[in-house]
């Protein structure tokens, strides 16, 4: 079985797959129940990745040598921004899954570094992933688009043209459209090569989206006495009040008509998160970034008895323009959030991410963050964070 399924779910299937996919988690009866690792890779395929996380790591809890559950672990934290758990993920999933079975290992772990921007290994783990499994034609073709991003990015021209002749030889048409979507990715990098006068300016580890957030949340909270001593009362779409009673926001959804619906394998040290089906007339359009998304769900959290977070995710499948997709959405949803929360406090960019995170002084943190993926796939994800909350729950 190969170690990743190509997700070519239609659109409109997809309303009725989630359908599914919460009466399987919220299925009660035993006997009906599946396995908790088939209610995470039901999860998996339908892009639900930070849920499908949550079954994971509990299916890793009670089996620790289940290699394919560190390995779709693994590939929920690259699409979620968590480069260093990812890394350590696929790592351990290459020990369990040897062969044949651990080939697409190899691939997550090289869009993990393409991702994060360590370009080099990114280059090096692709080429492994080739080298276990060169009659493998999906493979080889997502490892060599890989291989043209990171060298794109570099940058190194004589190895992305390389890369995309090879590319073009198991697919023109593969080569065609990515030829055309990395030409700007190169002419930035050439850009800010010469403005470095950096023959290398590439990172050279990875890190976890948490921990971003948590650095940027603790610079605040460094330079004031009072930060998580009361809740600010951030608004969120004038829906959700951040650091709001659980119990009322609950009351509110619920008077809405809005259905809510408690991850049971939640309640991480104290974390509760909840499922929220947003009706059409409340969903958010413009942070889809003006292009109309193919999936569109969103989680709220709850910690101390209070409403921790709410967030958006917005998901775009099988589109040949992905990269070049993937920065019009970014660009167009940061400059909405940045009118609204002012500079920008920190950002991250690679090949096939971006990420950008606003700190609104006693109030709000907010993380804006873009992953593409090498089959067509692209995924946007708004968090806002209570700042009291987050630091109360970070002590």
């Amino acid at each position: 079985m190969t170690r990743h399924i190509r997700r070519v779910f239609l659109s409109r299937i997809i309303a009725a797959v989630f359908a599914v996919a919460m009466i399987l988690i919220m299925c009660v009866s035993a006997d009906a129940a599946p396995s908790l690792y088939d209610r995470a890779r039901n999860l998996y395929d339908i892009h639900e990745y930070k849920v499908a996380l949550i079954l994971f790591e509990r299916v890793i809890a009670q089996e620790p040598d289940n290699g394919e559950a560190w390995d779709f672990a693994s590939w929920c934290r690259r699409y979620l921004g968590d480069w260093e758990a990812a890394r350590v993920g696929f790592e351990k999933a290459e020990k369990l899954l040897t062969g044949d079975a651990g080939k697409w290992v190899k691939v997550g772990l090289g869009e993990t570094y393409l991702g994060a921007g360590v370009y080099d290994k990114a280059i090096e783990a692709f080429g492994e992933a080739i080298s276990l499994a060169p009659g493998d034609d999906e493979l080889v073709v997502r490892s060599l688009k890989g291989i043209v991003i990171a060298n794109a990015n570099l940058p190194n021209e004589a190895g992305m043209n390389d890369a995309l002749a090879k590319l073009g030889e198991k697919s023109k048409s593969e080569a065609d459209n990515l030829r055309a979507q990395v030409a700007e990715m190169l002419r930035a990098a050439l850009s800010a090569k010469d403005e470095s006068k950096s023959a290398q300016t590439e990172r050279k580890s990875t890190s976890d989206s948490a921990d971003r957030e948590k650095a940027a949340m603790k610079d605040v909270a460094s330079s004031r006495d009072d930060a998580s001593s009361s809740h600010a009362q951030g608004t969120v779409w004038g829906l959700f009040t951040l650091g709001d009673p659980m119990s009322d926001v609950l009351a509110s959804l619920q008077k809405r008509g809005i259905e809510v619906n408690r991850i049971d394998e939640g309640g991480n040290q104290g974390l509760w998160i909840y499922r929220i089906t947003l009706p059409d007339a409340l969903k958010i359009s413009v942070l889809d970034g003006g292009a109309k998304s193919d999936a569109y769900y969103c989680l709220i959290s709850e910690f101390d008895g209070r409403l921790l977070s709410v967030e958006l995710y917005c998901g775009w499948f099988d589109r040949s323009n992905n990269l070049t997709l993937k920065n019009e959405i970014f660009e167009r949803a940061a400059a909405v959030l940045g009118k609204e929360f002012g500079s920008v406090k920190s950002s991250e960019t690679g090949g096939l991410y971006a990420e950008s995170i606003w700190v609104k002084e006693r109030e709000q943190v907010v993380a804006l963050r873009c992953a593409a993926d090498l089959e067509g796939d692209l995924i946007m994800n708004v968090s806002y964070y209570d700042l009291p909350g987050m630091l109360l729950f970070l002590r």
